[in-house]
C-alpha cells in the first residue's frame, strides 16, 4: 500500500510519539511504500521558527537519516502539482494518521 505520511505522523514515528498501534504497524510494514512531502519539511521549519516545537540541534541530520533508514520516498512539490489538484478537483488526500 502507498502511504503519504503527514508531518505529525512522521515526527511521531521517528520519536516514538503518540502513534496508534495500527499506525505504527503500517509505518513499520516493509510491504508499504512510504512517502513524505516537501511540505512537511517546510511545516517543521515553520513550527521550529515560531516555537511550536523544539527539536535537537541536529534535527535535520536525524530527519535525513530516518528518511533513508525507513525507505521513505521524498515528494517534491512543483507548481504543476498544485495545478493538478485544481484540475482534478481532488478533495480528499488519503494519509496515514495517528488515529
Amino acid at each position: 500500500m502507498k502511504l503519504l505520511l503527514d508531518t505529525h505522523t512522521f515526527l511521531w514515528s521517528i520519536t516514538n510519539g503518540n502513534l496508534s498501534e495500527s499506525a505504527r504497524t503500517a509505518f513499520l510494514d516493509r510491504e508499504n511504500t512510504l512517502f513524505l512531502s516537501a511540505a512537511s519539511y517546510w511545516e517543521i521549519c515553520i513550527k521550529i521558527s515560531v516555537g511550536k516545537i523544539a527539536l535537537a540541534a541536529n534535527w535535520s541530520q536525524v530527519f535525513e537519516e530516518e528518511i533513508t533508514a525507513n525507505g521513505i520516498q521524498w515528494l517534491q512539490i512543483e507548481k504543476e502539482h498544485s495545478r493538478k489538484v485544481i484540475d482534478s478537483r481532488l478533495s480528499i488526500v488519503i494519509h496515514l494518521t495517528a488515529c
